[in-house]
C-alpha cells in the first residue's frame, strides 16, 4: 500500500505535468491578459472553427496613407489586429497592438504614412505582406496578403 506522503508528491506531480501541458499547447503568439476586453468579444455559437477573417484588397498612397480592406464573420465591437512584414521581417513602427473595430461583414482601415514613425513611402522593389487576426483565435482566424509597389503587367 503507497503511503499518504507517496499519494500527495504524485498527485503535485501530475498537476504539474498537465499544467504544463496545458501552457505548452497555447497557440497564441500575444498574451490573451494584455489584451483590452472589448477585444475579445464571445460569439454566439462559440465555435472558432467556424469565424473567418479576409484581406480583399492593400492601396498605398504615397505620404498619405496605407488603406486595407475586406470581410468577416466576426460579431461587431470584435477587434482585428494587423501586422506588416517587409521581406518577412516585421515593421516596427506598424501599430501592432492597434484594435481596428469591426462594425459589420466589410471592413476598411488605414494606418497613415509619415506620422508618429512611418515613412512617408513604402520601398519599391520589397516584397510586403499585411497580416490580420483575432486576438480570440490568432492562429486560426487570420489571414494575410503579399503586395508590393509594382504595378500590374499590362495586358
Amino acid at each position: 500500500m503507497i503511503n499518504e506522503e507517496c499519494c500527495k508528491c504524485l498527485l503535485f506531480v501530475t498537476y504539474l505535468f498537465f499544467s504544463l501541458l496545458l501552457v505548452s499547447c497555447s497557440d497564441s503568439d500575444v498574451p490573451l491578459e494584455s489584451l483590452p476586453e472589448e477585444a475579445l468579444q464571445t460569439t454566439s455559437t462559440g465555435d472558432v472553427e467556424d469565424l473567418w477573417v479576409r484581406i480583399n484588397g492593400v492601396q498605398v498612397s504615397e505620404k498619405e496613407a496605407i488603406v486595407f480592406f475586406g470581410q468577416t464573420n466576426l460579431p461587431e465591437q470584435n477587434c482585428l489586429y494587423t501586422s506588416l512584414y517587409a521581406d518577412d521581417e516585421i515593421l516596427s513602427w506598424w501599430p501592432a497592438g492597434k484594435c481596428f473595430p469591426i462594425s459589420g461583414e466589410s471592413w476598411r482601415f488605414q494606418v497613415p504614412l509619415g506620422v508618429e514613425g512611418a515613412p512617408e513611402e513604402l520601398k519599391p522593389g520589397v516584397q510586403y505582406r499585411l497580416s490580420v487576426y483575432w486576438p480570440g483565435a490568432p492562429g486560426s482566424v487570420m489571414a494575410e496578403f503579399p503586395f508590393d509597389l509594382f504595378p500590374p503587367p499590362s495586358p
